[in-house]
């Protein structure tokens, strides 16, 4: 067996696990990872200015690409700094490999005032993240790595984190590297299925809830052939947008809170087939929406499978393999019954975008504009991107991200960074308050080495204007919601990045088609009053 550090024993366990790409900034808890790294060509390193970004970045990389990412922080600060990207990534079931150090292995928990010291740093990442270790030997590593990539793969997505006491960083011992295996998708157990297919077959009037679970198994195709089996509507959660293209006769759009259309389409329903969705209060006004009495329900995870809504029949299993299965095994149902359905969707569709709140709609409608079909839009928590669920229309899956469960601040533009190292052939775009963007905008400076020709539109209304809404409306008053921000086109320039002010739609949209010639970031103040 080879003898190696504990630094090169994680890049060595990363490398062999399929991750080729870490997000971070050097620090001397980690030094000795670092200098591993020079050691590693086939390892890509993406220097950040802060560890918020470098986890941002990571879990848009995995978002967009459907790969692992690594974010590499040191002890104590780069933990606490790196927490909010966790949790967004846990909320999302983003898959995001977290690896820190901690202190030396004496020192743990004793609370004596060391560099970087946590008074319970695992506890702290371990109540964020779904699987969390600290290993305790050099020759643990491989096995904590290898561990950690099943987690994340073999079932609901989501990050794990492994701390390395400083110790072990450039300790040496003999190290053995597993043979990393990608785990096979969890089949269906098939009379469960077949039951599921009676039921769905022998149902009159059947719906779809497509939620994130479907894009993350990489199954759209068999859920489209599924639906127009059953010629059965489709409507998505946000992070199932894509699921189907949201021009396909079937699909009814993403259902977001407040929809009549769609809780009318659902409480006349007779069965519904629920896939990758967790039901969860957002997709749901609180579970107050109304779901038909027979719900089948497919996830990978077999907690939360009949949890907020009764199924009768539950299917613990990948969506892909599942609905691959459905697809063979039912029947088609007659060509008039197909065309029937279609004009209901239609009617829904009409009714939906009709709904729209202005300036947004027409915000949202001229980013679409420049966008390809297969471009990527990232959303942040802000007026605008509020009303992108449900008009913005999405055609292709992992093209349509939002921070919808966290709910964070900040989350658009490193997202979107992390998402064009990944794609660097796609198109993409960060839609971001002003608010927000202050938070990660310090990340122009990233974009800007890696030379990304990168459109980040910043809505600009002046503060926090939503919350003043809010406050207005709940409490008939509100406190000091402005803010005294920047002058977006200078901050840009400073960075060096190109940077341009608009206040139309169409001036956005040749802003953003411009930003893609050139080789660096664009800023694009979009001025709401």
């Amino acid at each position: 067996m080879p003898v190696m550090t504990g630094g090169q024993a994680v890049l060595a366990s990363i490398e062999a696990g399929g991750v080729d790409t870490i997000f971070g900034i050097p620090g001397v808890h980690t030094a000795g990872i670092y200098d591993a790294l020079l050691d590693r060509p086939n390892i890509r390193h993406v220097m950040c200015r802060h560890e918020q970004g470098a986890g941002f970045m990571a879990d848009g990389y995995a978002r967009a690409s459907g790969r692992i990412a690594c974010a590499l922080t040191i002890t104590g600060p780069g933990v606490t700094n790196i927490a909010t990207p966790l949790g967004e990534a846990q909320a999302e079931s983003s898959p995001v490999l977290h690896v820190c150090t901690t202190l030396e292995s004496s020192m743990v928990g004793r609370d004596v005032g060391y560099l970087h010291e946590l008074r319970d740093q695992s506890g702290l990442v371990g109540s964020i993240v779904g699987w969390h270790r600290r290993v305790r030997r050099v020759s643990d590593i491989p096995g904590a790595v290898a561990d950690a990539l099943h987690h994340m793969r073999a079932g609901r997505p989501g990050p794990a984190s492994i701390e390395i006491p400083l110790d072990l960083v450039d300790k040496r011992t003999e190290v053995r590297i597993p043979r990393m295996v990608t785990p096979e998708p969890l089949e269906p157990v098939a009379e469960v299925l077949r039951q599921a297919i009676k039921l769905l077959v022998a149902s009159v009037n059947p719906v779809i809830l497509a939620g994130g679970g479907v894009v993350a198994a990489d199954a759209s195709k068999p859920l489209i052939e599924v639906a127009e089996k059953l010629s059965a509507p489709v409507f998505t959660t946000v992070n199932g947008k894509g699921a189907i293209p949201e021009d396909h006769p079937l699909s009814v759009g993403c259902r977001w809170r407040g929809d009549q259309s769609f809780d009318r389409l659902v409480s006349s329903a007779d069965a519904m087939l629920v896939v990758g969705s967790r039901l969860s209060a957002r997709n749901t006004d609180n579970w107050r929406l109304p779901l038909p009495r027979n719900i089948i329900q497919i996830d990978i995870d077999s907690r939360i499978i009949g949890r907020h809504y009764p199924a009768v029949k539950g299917i613990h299993a990948h969506a892909r393999p599942t609905l691959e299965e459905m697809a063979r095994n039912m029947p088609t149902r007659p060509l008039e019954l197909h065309r029937n359905r279609i004009r209901e969707i239609e009617a829904i569709r009409r009714s939906t975008h009709a709904s729209g709140e202005e300036p947004a709609v027409g915000i949202l409608a001229a980013v679409r504009e420049a966008l390809p079909r297969d471009g990527l839009l990232f959303n942040d928590m802000t007026t605008v991107c509020y009303q992108g669920p449900r008009h913005f229309p999405v055609y292709q899956p992992r093209t349509f991200f939002s921070p919808v469960y966290f709910g964070t601040l900040g989350f658009s533009v490193p997202a979107a960074i992390g998402a064009k190292v990944a794609m660097p052939e796609r198109k993409v775009v960060a839609l971001v308050g002003d608010g927000g963007f202050m938070f990660t905008s310090q990340e122009l400076s990233t974009a800007l080495a890696l030379e990304l020709p990168l459109p980040i539109v910043v809505l600009n209304d002046g503060g926090y204007m939503e919350l003043e809404v809010a406050f207005r409306r709940t409490y008939g008053r509100t406190i000091e919601c402005s803010l005294e921000t920047p002058d977006f086109v200078r901050l840009g320039r400073a960075f060096g990045v190109s940077a341009v002010r608009v206040a139309s739609p169409s001036d956005l949209c040749r802003a953003i088609r411009a930003a893609y010639r050139r080789r660096r970031p664009t800023v694009i103040d979009y001025t709401l009053n």
